[in-house]
């Protein structure tokens, strides 16, 4: 047996891919639970402690970010599983592109465009006809993340 400083094994694959596991397994079951009762017909989600949660275990703020996207994508396999119709994600605040640096704003910005462009391209988004509708004061957004949310609006505004 050795003994390792427990930030090397917070910032390790192992212990990433071992909460997952256990994540994976947490969400069978509850899955199991939740699809014994009534189903929301709305769930909404605020995207916020990304960053405490990396500062919390000594990591990058961006390494906070992607989990929180990843755990994102996550949630959205779940609504889509049990058939929740209607999924909100509030995403960035107005006081956030204030007070983030240019730096972790840029991070959070290229996690928007790959999700987004990942989202329009996801054949279960299509097969279970997801519409993507961004709302808020998209102007204030750069001009890539627009393009990024007009493509997966455009992509699927089809749908209901």
């Amino acid at each position: 047996m050795f003994s390792v400083p427990a930030s090397m094994i917070a910032n390790s694959s192992y212990a990433w891919s071992f909460i997952s596991r256990t994540d994976r397994i947490r969400a069978r079951r509850l899955r199991e639970r939740v699809i014994q009762g009534e189903l929301p017909q709305h769930v909404s989600i605020i995207m916020d402690g990304n960053r405490r949660f990396a500062w919390g275990k000594d990591l990058e703020r961006n390494v906070g970010h992607a989990q929180g996207k990843e755990k994102l994508k996550e949630v959205m396999d779940w609504i889509l599983d049990l058939k929740i119709p209607y999924f909100t994600v509030y995403a960035l605040s107005t006081e956030n592109l204030k007070e983030r640096s240019e730096a972790e704003l840029e991070g959070l910005f290229d996690l928007y465009v790959a999700g987004l462009n990942e989202i329009a391209d996801d054949p279960r988004i299509h097969e279970n006809e997801v519409k993507v509708q961004a709302v808020g004061r998209l102007s204030m957004l750069p001009d890539r993340v627009r393009e990024a949310l007009k493509n997966a609006e455009s992509r699927t505004e089809d749908y209901s």
